[in-house]
């Protein structure tokens, strides 16, 4: 009987220990904190996350919203613990220095994505890798060049601001920042966009664009009426593309619907002297009050003033010379 017992556990014992032993030898992934580094974009809540690392440094990262203008920006200190493969993110909030910890689950990531899970939501994101970046002005096209992924069709996040098609021929049609997702069959990755809402925009719809183009480009204004001269004017308010703007009016002829001129209010003089300082160092010079030399005005068809402050608004004007000199009138 004894030695019936025997040969019964020894099988058990072998099978327990075998089991024990093939547990042990699970691989973990072999992730390291130098793998997260990079500009990552999640498409589930369009905002993109900037991790870097040093390792003389320690673990750094920045997280902002995809438009960082609009909201408060986050930064602060992330760490990756290996073992039980969490990243903990410690945050300050710029505006109010609120801080904050949150822990994440690492359930996933490769040259292209990465797969978190937020404990304390209990909800899923994943990121993908954001593999280059353009600044464009308004109104530039280029080619996307991605060397080495090989995509086959290209999709804006923002159709307000790039329009692109499968080939990644990009244009820009709005102002401020967006993302454009770059597919192949097996895998995807993204490349940011940021035209810059610089005012030779303004400058070059005065001299290129009719009235019906500026309908077409921002919609449908919320004001239209007739100007102290005979021609007639349309204005939008805090509803376009361009976010340092507060307001924006045009007046044009009726008849010809040629532009005679562009006003812009700023919502602030930082905005404001930001274009100022653009336009002096880039086109003009300020003689005057006016950008170019006088007699460079007087010969020439467009010319751009800034009036700097009026009843506590800060306006730059945009005026067709040419449209002047043979009306008497913008």
């Amino acid at each position: 009987m004894n030695r019936f017992l025997f040969f019964i556990l020894i099988p058990m014992v072998l099978f327990t220990t075998s089991c024990s032993d093939d547990e042990d030898t699970i691989e973990k992934p072999k992730w390291d904190a130098a793998m997260f580094q990079g500009l990552w974009f999640c498409e589930d809540n369009t905002t993109y996350l900037e991790m870097r690392y040093a390792s003389f440094t320690g673990k750094i990262y920045t997280d902002m919203d995809s438009i960082p203008s609009e909201v408060e920006s986050i930064s602060g200190r992330w760490s990756f613990y290996p073992t039980n493969l969490l990243i903990r993110m410690a945050t300050t909030y710029q505006s109010s220095r609120l801080t904050d910890s949150r822990d994440y689950k690492v359930l996933g990531i490769d040259d292209y994505s990465m797969t978190l899970l937020d404990i304390q939501l209990n909800a899923e994101y994943t990121y993908y890798k954001v593999v280059a970046s353009y600044s464009m002005s308004l109104g530039q096209s280029i080619d996307i060049s991605l060397p080495d992924y090989h995509a086959s069709s290209f999709t804006p996040t923002s159709s307000l601001i790039a329009d692109v098609n499968n080939q990644g021929h990009l244009q820009a049609i709005g102002s401020g920042y967006t993302y454009v997702k770059a597919s192949s069959e097996t895998s995807a990755v993204y490349v940011k966009i940021e035209v810059d809402p610089r005012p030779k925009n303004y400058f070059m719809e005065i001299k290129n664009c009719t009235i019906d183009d500026i309908i077409e480009k921002y919609g449908t204004p919320q004001f239209s009426g007739k100007t102290d001269t005979p021609n007639m004017a349309i204005a939008w308010d805090n509803t376009f593309s361009d976010t340092s703007l507060e307001y924006i009016h045009y007046r044009y002829d009726e008849e010809t619907r040629e532009i005679t001129q562009i006003a812009t209010w700023y919502k602030n003089v930082d905005s404001y002297n930001s274009d100022y300082l653009y336009i002096k160092n880039i086109f003009y010079e300020i003689i005057e009050e006016t950008f170019g030399e006088y007699e460079w005005v007087l010969n020439n068809a467009y010319y751009i003033i800034p009036l700097y402050e009026l009843n506590g608004n800060y306006h730059i004007n945009y005026n067709n010379h040419k449209y002047y000199n043979e009306h008497g009138y913008y």
